[in-house]
Parts: C-alpha cells; sequence; structure tokens
C-alpha cells in the first residue's frame, strides 16, 4: 500500500524533480476513448494510477516522473487497447505494427524496446494461431479433426516455448513476471509449464501483485497434484475381464485416462502407437482407461487408432467417475507415470522423459 500510494502522489501531482519520462504519440481515427487509463497490470479500472487525456485527433503527450523499472499498462476501455510499457526514465513514442500498439523508447537499446520486438513477434504467432482455429467447429469428420487438433497443437506448443523464451529472456525484470502473468490462465492448467514457468523466474520476481498471483495460484495448483502412491483400481478390459493396477507392481506404467470424443486422447493414440514398440521393449507397461460413456464408441476408437495396449473403461463414464475424483484431474487426456513401486512419478510425462527414465531403469 505504501508503494502505491507513493506512485499516486507521484503521478497525480506531476511532480517534476528528479529524471523524467516522456510519452507521446498519436491513434488513428475512431479511437473512442477520452483518456488513456495508466494501470499496474491487471488492475481494475476503479484502480487506475493516472490518466492521459487524447486529443480530439488522437494524440496525447505527458511528462513526469516515475518509479524505475515498473511494469505499467495503458488502457483504452472503450477501444479494447492494452498496451503494456516497462516505464523507465525515458522517451516513449507510439507505433503501430499489424493491428496492435506499442510504445517506442528512444534508447535503441532499451529493455523496453528489446520487448516490443519479442512483443511483436508473440502477437503475429497468437493472431496466426487464432485465425487457424476459426475452421475447428466447421469440422465434423472425427479423423479431420484430429489431424487438424494436431496441426493446431503444434503451432500452441510452438507458442507456449517462444513465450517460454522471452520469460526466460527477461527473468529478473518485472517484464518477465509480466509475461509469466499475463497468460496465468494457461498455466493454471498445465503444472508442468507452470513448474517451468516458476523455474525460470526463480527467487528473482518482484515484490508486485504479479508475484503474489503467480505464487498463490501455482501453490494452489500444487496442492492439487496426485502425489504418492497411485490409487489402485479394478476395471473390465474389452473382454470383460477385470484388470487391477496392482497386479502391475514391479513395472513402469503409463495409466492413460481417456475418451474417443476427446479430439487430443485421439491424437496421444497415435503418437503413442508409433513409439510404443520402442516403449515396451524398454520395460513400460500401457494401461488406457477409457471414460466413455458408450461402449460401442470405445470400442471403435481403440479399433480406429490401433491399440495394442491394455485397454479398460470405467463403466461410470466421466461425469460419474469416482476415479477421476481419486486421480485428481478434471480434463482429458491425463496421463500419469508410474513407478514399479507404484509411486507417481509424474503427471503428463513427455516422450524424451519417459526414455530417460527407462534408460535409468536399465542401468540401475
Amino acid at each position: 500500500m505504501k508503494y502505491l500510494f507513493l506512485f499516486l502522489v507521484i503521478a497525480v501531482c506531476g511532480c517534476q524533480s528528479g529524471p523524467q519520462t516522456r510519452l507521446n504519440g498519436k491513434f488513428e481515427q475512431g479511437i473512442k476513448s477520452k483518456a488513456i487509463e495508466v494501470k499496474t497490470p491487471k488492475n481494475h479500472r476503479d484502480s487506475v494510477l493516472f490518466t492521459i487525456p487524447i486529443k480530439d485527433d488522437g494524440s496525447f503527450s505527458w511528462t513526469g516522473s516515475l518509479p524505475e523499472e515498473t511494469m505499467l499498462v495503458l488502457d483504452l476501455d472503450k477501444d479494447y487497447i492494452s498496451i503494456p510499457w516497462y516505464a523507465e526514465s525515458q522517451d516513449y513514442t507510439l507505433e503501430k505494427a499489424g493491428e496492435n500498439y506499442y510504445l517506442v523508447s528512444s534508447l535503441k537499446e532499451s529493455l523496453q524496446n528489446r520487448f516490443v520486438e519479442f512483443r511483436k513477434e508473440q502477437d503475429q504467432r497468437e493472431t496466426a494461431y487464432n485465425m487457424e482455429c476459426r475452421g475447428y467447429d466447421s469440422i465434423t469428420d472425427m479423423e479431420e479433426k484430429v489431424q487438424f487438433s494436431d496441426r493446431m497443437g503444434k503451432m500452441f506448443n510452438e507458442n507456449q516455448e517462444h513465450l517460454l523464451s522471452g520469460i526466460r529472456q527477461f527473468a529478473g525484470t518485472q517484464i518477465g513476471d509480466f509475461l509469466a502473468d499475463e497468460k496465468l490462465y494457461y498455466w493454471e492448467v498445465d503444472y508442468v509449464g507452470f513448474t517451468k514457468v516458476m523455474e525460470i523466474l526463480g527467487g528473482r520476481m518482484a515484490e508486485t501483485p504479479m508475484k503474489d498471483r503467480l505464487v498463490t495460484t501455482y501453490d494452489k495448483l500444487k496442492t492439487k497434484q496426485l502425489t504418492g502412491i497411485a490409487p489402485d483400481f479394478e476395471l473390465p478390459d474389452m473382454e470383460g475381464n477385470l484388470v487391477r493396477l496392482s497386479s502391475f507392481r514391479g513395472k513402469y506404467v503409463l495409466v492413460d485416462f481417456w475418451a474417443s470424443w476427446c479430439v487430443s486422447c485421439r491424437q496421444n493414440n497415435r503418437e503413442l502407437f508409433k513409439y510404443y514398440p520402442e516403449l515396451k521393449a524398454a520395460g513400460l507397461e500401457v494401461i488406457s482407461i477409457s471414460l466413455d460413456d458408450d461402449r460401442a464408441l470405445w470400442i471403435k476408437a481403440v479399433e480406429t487408432d490401433k491399440i495394442t495396449w491394455t485397454q479398460l473403461v470405467d463403466p461410470k463414464g466421466f461425469k460419474a467417475s469416482e476415479l477421476r475424483k481419486s486421480y485428481k484431474f478434471d480434463s482429458l487426456p491425463t496421463v500419469y507415470l508410474i513407478d514399479p513401486r507404484g509411486n507417481i512419478v509424474m503427471k503428463k510425462p513427455t516422450l524424451e522423459q519417459m526414455r530417460e527414465i527407462l534408460k535409468g531403469k536399465k542401468n540401475e
């Protein structure tokens, strides 16, 4: 509160002592907003730090003193325009590239300019991804959906890797914190990805609401993760024979929860089909558990995807599944790697991670 109060006093009074920051620029015609609202990231309208009037021709200018190396956002609420700004005592000019506006510093090698270059590529990637996604809902054939989803999944993963590279590049500054906090809705459902983010940021996050949100959300997600001994189960296979997880003790087991209607699950089936012989030879057993409500659709999907590993079904389906609650997940696919003693090793392991673990098993 003391920090925020001091910031407000400096901004509102327009104190001229100390290094000065200058903003100027001009928005294109059609801007509805009459002022720029300057906020800290994700602050609501009732917590605006100060405003900058926009003239009738779309131009604006502002000069004042700000705390150094602070992440701010310029919002034009009525136009749904949000411009991130790493504020330092420099001169900044508004620039438009594509459909987006950016603040460019007069100092070529400034952190803001490095951030803008990263941001431009990030925006281009997200625009391309969103445009590609528009065709998904019109596809009715499952095979086409799988192929389409596979392509989109690769694009999404590439975009996420680019985002992680940005967080890594700017870690230790509020820019790194901002990039992570801005996409919090991604990380709060992806524990593996969120863990990577928190490891990159380490203990270098500034004491801001961004840090509070990231740490609080990560800690909550961490408590929801399944650890220790994997809950045992006994479920029927395709012939109606009951199979228990505990009967696989002494082996590494990949437990894969899926359903025929889950496009991402079907993608996983295709990928696993490619590498299953290699993984099986290395000592891995795979158990897929369908949460389909319709047995016929489950059987058809198994045949279509050419699944040869152990196939079980939870007769209660997705919504009523007690096993889903035991394994702490709300979406499909969900995959767990379990060690020979029955302990959860990790959730959503990659192919490379499984290879490394199985390689270590052989060297024991």
